[in-house]
Parts: structure tokens; sequence; C-alpha cells
């Protein structure tokens, strides 16, 4: 199974976090090593005017959808649809690939120390 954690390409030391994670479930499951690949997605910047424009034509249905914050503000922001584009790229990786995989964030946190033969996150 594939494992894609989107990380923003200037998130240097949350992508170190996750390597160290990555190292650690290994440790912790190393019969999974055959089994199990993580890579790393290069997130959609928001702040790189570029690759926004790849997703605009998915933007306006977003926009214009009455999604409102708790101080009353409607509208999604960027970085909220950078996130977005990051996943639908994924999801569509997915299709391409033909196969089920898991995705996701670079804030993510593997609990527990292993012992079993799988973690519960495979049991889906």
């Amino acid at each position: 199974m594939k494992i894609f954690i989107i990380n923003l390409k200037r998130s240097l030391e949350r992508k170190k976090l996750m390597q160290k994670q990555i190292e650690r479930f290994f440790e912790n499951y190393p019969n999974l090593k055959d089994e199990i690949s993580f890579e790393f997605f290069e997130a959609i910047d928001a702040k790189i005017k570029e690759n926004m424009e790849k997703f605009a034509s998915y933007f306006p249905k977003f926009r214009s959808l009455a999604f409102c914050g708790r101080g009353g503000g409607c509208g999604i922001l960027d970085t909220e649809l950078a996130c977005f584009a990051s996943h639908l790229s994924l999801w569509q990786k997915c299709v391409e690939l033909n196969e089920a995989v898991l995705i996701l964030e670079d804030d993510f946190y593997f609990e527990g120390g292993g012992g079993g033969t799988s973690p519960n996150f495979l049991t889906f």
C-alpha cells in the first residue's frame, strides 16, 4: 500500500519529523517494509500563483458556496483551496494507480508502539 504524505516544499521541519515517524513506524512494524511505502507529495502552495492557476477551474464552484467561519466571514481561503488541490491531485493519482492509497497530511502522528502484526489503520 502506498501512503502519501502531503508536505509543503518549504516545510522542511515538518518533513524531518515525518521522516522520523516513518523510521519509528518500521522499527515497530518491520514486517511491513515490503507491504507499505511512504511517499512525500509536494503540496500545492497557495503562495505560488502558478500552482493555484492549475486548479482555477475548480475554485469558482467552491468560492461561490456559502462557507462561513466562526467569525461570520464567508468564503474559502487560498490556503484551504491549495489544500483541496493537493488532495485532489492525490485522488487523481489513486485513480491512475488503480489501487487504494492512504493520504495523510504532514501533521499526523502514529500512536502506539507496535507489537502487533499491523497497525489499526490497515484493518479497513
